[in-house]
């Protein structure tokens, strides 16, 4: 996809919010579903070092748990993929049990996307992609403040050798420039349990009527949590093609073809 630009982030509104609900948004989106394959790849100890190191005030104290597990041979793929996604799960469990508290959730997982960035670097553009690589559209909307998802999924989707751009907090009005700058073989949307699905449905309408031929989407995340029917109520709902949380079954859907990577989900639903 050679014409896809290289920009990887367009707005940035991580961890932002004007009231009590987006806060409230802020905190519990960070509550993941569990990957494929999580248990055969997490140690328990080095997942709890892992979850303290991010809570605690001494930030210097991540890095040194991170060395730890390097040497002991975690990979930092499956820092990125596994361990990164279930921390975060965790700290949104034990904020919604009122056993830690906002601000060292809002710390601790702003810690874990810095750390996203430093260990693959490369994972946040398209250096990993063929100029003819498929190229994908991630979507989190307006008002909507769980980017370290997205940017979980995004890096495992660049792995594959997938071309992705990333959208987050995306208004109406830039949905449709956006897909008309640049061949996309599909959009991929990540919502929360807590999004209503009248703005979904409007992001589902901007993306079809953005070109003549607009690629098939696909809404995945948490909000298939409460809404499982094998996804058949989310996308009459909003109006997707599809509705899934696994990447692989969202890219076959779309017909894309890659190596397959176990225990991916559309969002990790963070």
């Amino acid at each position: 996809m050679s014409d896809l630009p290289k920009t990887d982030t367009l707005r940035h509104d991580e961890w932002s919010g004007d009231n009590v609900e987006g806060l409230a948004t802020t905190a519990l989106s960070v509550v993941a579903t569990p990957g494929l394959h999580e248990s055969e790849v997490l140690n328990g100890k080095f997942l709890d070092l892992f979850e303290g190191a991010a809570l605690d005030r001494d930030k210097s104290l991540l890095d040194a748990v991170v060395s730890r597990m390097r040497t002991a041979g975690v990979t930092a793929e499956d820092i990125a993929d596994f361990y990164i996604p279930a921390v975060a799960r965790r700290l949104g469990d034990q904020w919604c049990e009122d056993e830690v508290g906002f601000a060292s959730v809002t710390i601790a997982c702003a810690r874990l996307q810095g750390l996203l960035r430093e260990l693959g670097p490369e994972w946040r553009a398209d250096e990993v992609a063929d100029g003819d690589a498929p190229g994908l559209l991630m979507i989190v909307g307006a008002g909507v403040y769980h980017t370290l998802g997205a940017m979980v999924l995004s890096g495992q989707m660049r792995r594959r050798g997938l071309s992705v751009r990333l959208l987050i907090g995306a208004e109406l009005d830039a949905v449709g420039p956006t897909l008309r700058q640049a061949r996309f073989d599909a959009v991929l949307i990540s919502a929360t349990k807590f999004e209503r699905h009248e703005p979904l449905r409007k992001l589902v309408h901007a993306v079809k009527h953005s070109t003549p031929f607009p690629p098939p989407v696909v809404i995945g995340g948490s909000i298939l949590e409460i809404l499982p029917r094998d996804g058949a109520e989310v996308t009459s709902l909003t109006g997707a093609d599809f509705a899934t949380s696994d990447l692989n079954e969202a890219l076959a859907l779309c017909g894309i073809r890659t190596i397959p990577r176990t225990g991916v989900g559309i969002g990790h639903g963070v």
